[in-house]
């Protein structure tokens, strides 16, 4: 299972990548400690990875994120193209350009989290 959690309030000027992947760690190991989850948690790339029991055969994988519909309606609007969409885009974790990419298909399919910061 995939799933983004979606830091509102905040933006990728205010939180670097590095720090949002940081502060959704720290959700993550208290969620695995709160429910006695015995598995460690796993980094990836632009993720974190939480094993479930070792019979489910089960993790869920959870990228952070953060919105960007209004620095994407700008640079749409500049190119004259259509924004209708724009207000729900979100800006991920990535390490590279080729993780940016494929990045592209969160959203079909997908959960999507919310974790409010205070806002």
């Amino acid at each position: 299972m995939d799933a983004v959690c979606e830091f509102r309030g905040l933006t990728k000027l205010e939180k670097p990548q590095a720090q949002l992947k940081g502060m959704l760690e720290v959700e993550m190991r208290a969620y695995a400690h709160a429910h006695g989850m015995i598995k460690p948690l796993e980094e990836h790339r632009r993720c974190w990875r939480q094993p479930y029991a070792d019979g489910a055969q089960f993790h869920i994988d959870v990228t952070p994120a953060v919105l960007s519909g209004e620095e994407l309606t700008a640079m749409l609007k500049m190119r004259l193209m259509d924004t209708s969409l724009a207000s729900t885009s979100i800006s991920i974790t990535a390490t590279s350009i080729r993780a940016i990419a494929s990045s592209r298909r969160i959203g079909r399919g997908r959960s999507h989290a919310v974790i409010s910061n205070g806002s």
